[in-house]
């Protein structure tokens, strides 16, 4: 789902949507766990203008913002050295609501607020 043009409110606007009708995590399988929140990462990607499909982020991104393959190495770079950070708080925000049971774009969005 993408909601009006990519960007940060188009993010807003697919978590916001996804969280009204998501599920609970209590209880579920972390296998199911795991595929929803792949098809989290995608859809958010999405928001922001990747191309739609199955390549990795960086490359999707790179085709979406039309950019070339230089670009899509210098993303994925930076995409590891935005993951592999100490807990900020947003990230923080995130674990609070998943420890409620919160659904997971749910969880997603409490981080991004």
């Amino acid at each position: 789902m993408r909601a009006g043009k990519p960007g940060r409110d188009a993010a807003f606007a697919t978590l916001a949507s996804l969280a009204a009708a998501g599920h609970s995590t209590g209880g579920r399988l972390t296998r199911l766990l795991h595929a929803e929140g792949q098809e989290l990462v995608g859809q958010v990607a999405n928001a922001f203008g990747a191309s739609p499909g199955r390549e990795p982020l960086h490359l999707r991104f790179a085709k979406g913002w039309k950019q070339p393959a230089k670009v899509a190495d210098l993303l994925r770079t930076a995409m590891v050295l935005l993951a592999d950070h100490e807990l900020t708080s947003s990230a923080f925000v995130a674990r609070i609501t998943a420890s409620t049971g919160a659904s997971l774009p749910a969880c997603l969005l409490a981080g991004y607020c």
